[in-house]
């Protein structure tokens, strides 16, 4: 809260790492170690955040999460893995490298443990302050920020591929259901997504041959037949079928780069 010392400590901390990276290449690498690490901006940030502290990041200031459900199976409410993975997080502008995070599908929310700390305490992250992250090589961006209010999806969404005009993103969501074991109830989730296509501000689902035609009605021909040469790749890997489709759909636009 602006007026607080806490306040004032979060925006010194934030100001200083937008600073420090300036009066290293002014002033040479006399507070850096390694002149080849600097040109690395995970090595400096790691470096920095390291100096000032895990206590002083303003990432660690949201709720604690606590999860009450009772889970006898693999099918819980997180991204592929229930354990804590090594991820990047833009959070207020910033980027921090080599967090251990998890992303719960059922909350749409992101977790993340202090960094160097032995310590099982989870933070829920504030949704609305983060722009993208990263969790085992899979890059997501919060779709609020390139749609206009009232359309589809809204909180995650991991980026499939993206040209110039447009971006292929895919929305993970878990159900919960009740299961009644031989003594008590326990819970599993259900996983659940949908494919959209975001261009001109606007969100299209795009999860069938006809949503896709219903789009670019004019390429119906070409849609067509795409699905049907390579119905084997949409039967084993989705996110690479529609990687390839989406190349073949905009063969002539560059930038289906998914790195951040």
């Amino acid at each position: 809260m602006p007026g607080s010392p806490g306040y004032y400590n979060m925006f010194s901390n934030s100001f200083q790492r937008y600073l420090v990276p300036g009066m290293v290449f002014l002033y040479g690498i006399a507070m850096y170690p390694q002149a080849q690490e600097v040109r690395d901006a995970s090595l400096f940030y790691n470096w920095f955040d390291e100096k000032i502290g895990v206590e002083n990041l303003g990432l660690y200031d949201g709720s604690i999460y606590t999860d009450n459900f009772v889970i006898v199976s693999e099918k819980h409410q997180f991204f592929n893995s229930s354990d804590l993975s090594l991820g990047t997080v833009t959070y207020n502008g910033q980027t921090y490298y080599d967090q251990q995070i998890k992303y719960d599908l059922y909350l749409d929310q992101l977790l993340i443990t202090p960094k160097n700390k032995t310590s099982a305490l989870l933070v829920l992250l504030e949704s609305s302050r983060i722009d993208r992250f990263s969790i085992e090589g899979r890059h997501f961006i919060r779709v609020d920020m390139y749609l206009k209010e009232s359309s589809k999806p809204s909180g995650f969404c991991e980026i499939i591929a993206k040209n110039n005009a447009s971006m292929l993103v895919r929305k993970y969501r878990k159900t919960l259901r009740d299961r009644a074991g031989s003594k008590s109830v326990y819970q599993e989730f259900v996983q659940l997504t949908n494919f959209y296509l975001l261009m001109n501000d606007t969100s299209y689902s795009v999860n069938s041959k006809g949503e896709w035609i219903s789009v670019f009605p004019k390429k119906k021909k070409a849609i067509k037949e795409f699905y049907k040469k390579h119905n084997t790749l949409k039967k084993t890997d989705m996110n690479g079928f529609m990687r390839s489709f989406f190349a073949y759909l905009f063969p002539t636009q560059t930038g289906q780069n998914t790195s951040f």
